[in-house]
């Protein structure tokens, strides 16, 4: 993730840095997914924990 936002920030065209933002977001819902499953949240504690 680190690397992503480094590169975005190195970015020099619009369809590069979309491309940069599309791989961060993806990358997001990712750790978000194995956090969920790693800490075997519920559907409503994902709300509440997204939500904050």
């Amino acid at each position: 993730m680190l690397l992503l936002h480094k590169q975005l920030n190195e970015a020099q065209t619009p369809p590069a840095k979309k491309r940069i933002q599309q791989q961060i977001q993806a990358t997001d819902r990712q750790i978000n997914q194995l956090v969920s499953e790693l800490y075997a949240l519920t559907d409503e504690e994902i709300v509440i924990v997204e939500g904050a």
